[in-house]
């Protein structure tokens, strides 16, 4: 086995700090949908599906 580098680890401890900041920070604004506010449509949401499962 090779030494583990702090090039390997290093991504992993940034994006592991994020995270956990990013549960600590509130939101500015919370988001409600009002009654002007566009809703999804069943075949918005097949779209985005079959769309991601071809292109994955």
């Amino acid at each position: 086995m090779s030494k583990v580098r702090a090039k390997q680890i290093l991504p992993f401890v940034f994006l592991v700090a994020i995270a956990l900041i990013a549960m600590f920070i509130k939101p500015e604004a919370d988001y409600v949908p009002g009654a002007g506010d566009p809703q999804y449509s069943s075949s918005d949401i097949a779209w985005v599906l079959v769309s991601t499962a071809l292109f994955s």
